[in-house]
């Protein structure tokens, strides 16, 4: 046991993630603040359009699958590191937008 311990501590690639960890800690920080903001802004779009913006939809939804691959990455969930390792994530119908319009309002 003590050799599986001291192979783990020295081994380059476990310390590589733990600086890969924090690199994108750092990046989901400021991802968690442009959600804010898009947030609020989709709001000033409904508030005085009544409608969503769609691009901005588009990149709420690419935005927060940014912030999952990036959380999953940070809790050891996925060995795919997210962008910039990766293509910044696609365009996905968002469960909502698969529902049937029942006329409502939105709320």
């Amino acid at each position: 046991m003590q050799d599986d311990t001291k192979e783990n501590i020295t081994n380059r690639t476990t310390w590589l993630r733990l600086f890969f960890m924090f690199i994108f800690g750092l990046l989901l920080t400021i991802a968690l603040y442009v959600a804010v903001a898009v947030a609020f802004i989709q709001f000033g779009f409904v508030l005085f359009t009544s409608e969503r913006g769609q691009r901005l939809s588009e990149f709420a939804s690419q935005l927060s699958q940014y912030i999952n691959q990036c959380v999953r990455f940070i809790l050891f969930d996925s060995e795919v590191q997210p962008f910039p390792f990766d293509d910044w994530p696609k365009m996905q119908t968002s469960i909502e937008d698969q529902r049937p319009d029942n006329g409502s309002d939105i709320i």
